[in-house]
């Protein structure tokens, strides 16, 4: 499966409940697949901590109990139309750059966090 692919099946589970450039809130329509494959993370706070690492990402506050998350972001690094792009898994250099350098990132992180 391809990183397109496995960014569509992430979506398929996420609704945009509110995006003003600079903030996006996220709402799962239904529960993450158990073949979801979060490996490489031990912890939810691990996976958090990633997550803001990632960058042009500022800080990420979930709510576990509704089901949301919002990720507070630098425009100037993620702009709104290239979260648009990602949300769709739109097969567009800018996406497919983006998800290059996440993966990088994790190999990264995973390093730093062994």
């Amino acid at each position: 499966m391809n990183k397109l692919e496995k960014l569509r099946e992430l979506t398929e589970h996420i609704l945009v409940a509110h995006h003003v450039p600079g903030r996006i809130r996220f709402k799962l329509k239904s529960h993450l697949p158990d073949n979801l494959n979060l490996k490489g993370f031990k912890h939810t706070q691990q996976l958090l901590r990633f997550m803001e690492s990632i960058p042009g990402v500022k800080s990420i506050r979930p709510n576990m109990l509704a089901r949301s998350c919002v990720v507070e972001y630098d425009t100037k690094v993620l702009s709104a139309s290239l979260w648009e792009s990602l949300l769709k898994a739109e097969d567009k250099p800018n996406v497919i750059a983006l998800l290059d350098e996440v993966e990088q990132h994790f190999q990264w992180f995973k390093m730093q966090n062994t």
